[in-house]
């Protein structure tokens, strides 16, 4: 029997590796496979959003595959994706009910780049996040209560609160065994997208979150060691270990060192 376990891109899934002087990562813990996507860390081009790396399409269709759960009819994920300049409509999450993608799609994120939006579709629940911008991280979370209910929420690009996601109807009957992630259908320029920091979970009650915009330490609290931090990656390029991109426009400069002394000065909290 499979176990869904909780899985972080930027941790679990992607796992560190030393290479020379910088960190290399893979995608091999993705148990699903790989198609024409790779890891990497700002080093070699690929934004991330936390940690030490990110995932990024290197195709036009570039997705990883995770096949641990099992017949999940409660399903909760959560993943920030790097809207970079990708054209087009490519569903950037799905969750089908057969292994490898295959099956009924239960779950749907669509990036409607034509209209700047999120659009979710659940078996039967539909909804979309509007106002998104090109160039921009975003966390996407949502809940799938078979038969019952579907939520989502989108928040990025700097804001201080999540976009208003309204979802109609409910979904149908149908159970999670797969999940990918990345340009699951084609995008133009797809490989200026990132995705980073997937994670799921079968609990009903609890919400994953967001990581803690600014905490460049990764210690859940905003203080001078993330401004530190932060300075120490853009002079240096001494990679920070928690969330150094403050202002989540997928660079890591000036701006997210005065976005973190802000947050610090008006006493910004983590969680």
């Amino acid at each position: 029997m499979k176990a869904l376990t909780k899985s972080l891109l930027a941790g679990a899934v992607l796992a560190a590796l030393p290479m020379a002087s910088a960190l290399a990562c893979t995608t091999t813990a993705w148990n699903g496979g790989t198609t024409a996507a790779a890891a990497g860390d700002p080093t070699t081009g690929v934004a991330r959003y936390s940690g030490a790396c990110g995932l990024e399409p290197t195709a036009a269709v570039g997705h990883v595959t995770d096949n641990s759960p099992n017949g999940e009819a409660d399903y909760r994920a959560r993943f920030y994706v790097y809207t970079g300049t990708a054209s087009g409509n490519p569903v950037i999450f799905e969750a089908t009910a057969t292994d490898g993608g295959a099956g009924a799609k239960l779950v749907q994120v669509t990036y409607d780049t034509a209209n700047n939006q999120f659009d979710f579709s659940a078996n039967g629940a539909t909804g979309s996040a509007s106002g998104i911008a090109d160039n921009k991280w975003y966390s996407v979370e949502f809940y799938y209560d078979e038969s019952a209910a579907f939520t989502a929420t989108v928040q990025g690009a700097g804001a201080a609160a999540p976009i208003a996601v309204a979802i109609a109807g409910a979904p149908g009957a149908g159970t999670i065994q797969s999940a990918r992630l990345g340009t699951i259908t084609a995008a133009t320029a797809a490989e200026t997208m990132k995705f980073d920091e997937f994670e799921s979970t079968r609990s009903t009650t609890t919400a994953i979150g967001r990581l803690c915009r600014g905490d460049a330490t990764a210690d859940n609290s905003i203080n001078v060691f993330d401004t530190v931090a932060i300075t120490r990656e853009r002079v240096n390029g001494i990679l920070a270990t928690g969330q150094p991109d403050c202002n989540e426009d997928g660079n890591v400069n000036v701006f997210d060192t005065a976005c973190a002394v802000s947050l610090r000065l008006n006493s910004a909290t983590c969680g």
